[in-house]
């Protein structure tokens, strides 16, 4: 489990670039699938816009939310975590944040 000391400091851990760059792309990812739904909401289409347009500030809210949700990881299971699991967590943040 990442101390709470761990997560407030976790951009300073030599892992952090790759965990960035993984939640990025899963964040163009999740973006897309939203604008590909046949029929998605106002706010969803909003967020996906934002997304494509600021990805780095988008994945910033997305990051706090999957290494908030994956807590009771270390912070070497955070950073290791596949591309799948990290787009399946990306998905459920968004969603959630949306309301879904």
């Amino acid at each position: 489990m990442a101390t709470l000391l761990e997560i407030a400091t976790i951009k300073t851990n030599s892992g952090w670039g790759d965990f960035h760059n993984k939640v990025l792309a899963s964040v163009a990812i999740k973006a897309y699938n939203i604008a590909e739904e046949a029929t998605p909401t106002a706010e969803a289409v909003l967020w996906a816009k934002k997304a494509l347009l600021s990805p780095h500030k988008e994945a910033e809210i997305v990051e706090n939310y999957v290494i908030a949700a994956n807590s009771s990881a270390s912070i070497a299971q955070i950073f290791a975590a596949s591309d799948a699991s990290i787009q399946s967590n990306v998905n459920t943040a968004v969603d959630d944040l949306l309301g879904a």
